[in-house]
């Protein structure tokens, strides 16, 4: 019998998630790393459920969208979505159909 795994929310390490088939990492951007100009560095910020992040969406809650440039990457971050709100940022190659 295998191992109860625990939900993505409970993963707090970037290639664990990654790592997992049933969820995908959620970036943002990083509060704490020294960063001179606008634009800083995006950052692993959590795990989330689905193998691929729902990268369309019309939320209808009232949060501002996540910035998801980054002039410190060579990534392409975009906007990911859940249920009716923001997720988080995602490499557009986490995006799914």
């Amino acid at each position: 019998m295998c191992p109860a795994v625990g939900p993505c929310s409970s993963v707090t390490d970037q290639l664990l998630c990654q790592a997992r088939i049933d969820c995908h990492p959620v970036f943002g951007k990083c509060m704490n790393c020294p960063c001179p100009t606008a634009g800083c560095a995006i950052a692993f910020i959590g795990c989330a459920d689905g193998e691929k992040a729902a990268c369309n969406g019309m939320p209808s809650c009232h949060r501002t969208p996540p910035d998801c440039t980054s002039q410190n990457t060579t990534t392409a971050y975009v906007v990911s979505y859940a249920a009716d709100c923001y997720e988080g940022c995602v490499p557009s190659s986490e995006c799914g159909p």
